[in-house]
């Protein structure tokens, strides 16, 4: 099951490190990487020795738990059409002011985008289809281009 996507500064694998068990999931890089990895008595100590990272990491710690409450409920309560929306517009990074047409820089297939939102890949084929019907993006293999970004926006704020 594909859990979340991570990219440039984020940092993956600190819960074991925080509470000393084994990792709660495996990553794969879709792309080549640079990777710093630290021991945990080492991240310990850099904890200890600045204070302001350690609530920085409290910081990620809560917002990515609170990501979770939000894909639960979402499974729940929102459509195919609207999880996929919501997750195609995270894929867009934060902060950088883009206008549309948008090419996703990370290619993923349906079956992986039906595991990232809990769906069939044929109840993903249906929302894509749905999503291309409004002329809000195109596909191609493993490539999807939102169309309309602030159709795309409009959709999620309906909820």
């Amino acid at each position: 099951m594909l859990l979340a996507l991570r990219g440039a500064g984020d940092v993956i694998g600190e819960q074991a490190l925080i509470d000393d068990r084994p990792r709660s999931a495996t990553i794969a890089a879709a792309t080549d990487l640079d990777a710093l990895v630290i021991g945990s008595a080492e991240f310990e100590q850099y904890l200890k020795d600045h204070p302001s990272a350690a609530f920085a990491l409290l910081r990620s710690l809560s917002e990515r738990l609170r990501e979770s409450d939000r894909r639960r409920t979402a499974a729940v309560n929102e459509t195919v059409a609207l999880r996929l929306a919501r997750q195609l517009l995270e894929l867009i990074d934060h902060g950088v002011d883009v206008t549309s047409p948008v090419e996703l820089q990370v290619p993923l297939s349906q079956d992986q985008l039906a595991s990232w939102i809990g769906a069939s890949r044929e109840a993903v084929a249906r929302a894509l289809r749905e999503l291309r019907a409004r002329d809000l993006v195109s596909t191609a293999r493993r490539r999807i281009t939102i169309d309309d970004l602030d159709g795309l926006r409009e959709l999620i704020d309906t909820v």
